[in-house]
C-alpha cells in the first residue's frame, strides 16, 4: 500500500488545530466572568451548599479548561513542525538521490 503525503495539507490541518485552540481560549475568556456570578444560589441550605461547591470547583475547572485550549494550540504547532520535518527530509532525500544518480552516470553505470 502506498501513501501519499502532502505537507501543505498537514500545514492546513495544523492551522485549523491552532485556530481551534485559540477559539477555545477566547470562548473561555468570554465565559470566565460568568463564573463570578454566585447570586443565583440563594441563601438557603441548598444554596449555601452549592455556593461552597462552586467556590471549590470553579477555579481549578477554569484553569483545566484553559490548559486544554493551550494544549490544543500546541498540538497544532507540533503538526506544523511534523510537516516541516517531512518536507525537509524529502528535500534531503531528493538531494541524495540526485548525487547517487550523478555518481552512477559519471561511472557509466546508467
Amino acid at each position: 500500500m502506498t501513501s501519499i503525503v502532502h505537507p501543505d495539507e498537514i500545514h492546513a490541518c495544523g492551522s485549523a488545530i491552532c485556530d481551534g485552540g485559540s477559539t477555545w481560549r477566547e470562548d473561555l475568556a468570554r465565559v470566565r466572568p460568568m463564573a463570578d456570578e454566585t447570586d443565583c444560589y440563594g441563601d438557603d441550605d441548598l444554596g449555601t451548599a452549592l455556593l461552597k461547591m462552586h467556590e471549590s470547583c470553579v477555579a481549578p475547572s477554569l484553569d483545566y479548561i484553559d490548559r486544554t485550549g493551550q494544549c490544543i494550540a500546541e498540538t497544532g504547532f507540533v503538526v506544523h513542525e511534523m510537516a516541516r520535518a517531512y518536507r525537509n527530509t524529502e528535500f534531503d532525500n531528493l538531494g541524495t538521490v540526485q548525487q547517487i544518480s550523478e555518481l552512477l552516470l559519471s561511472l557509466g553505470l546508467v
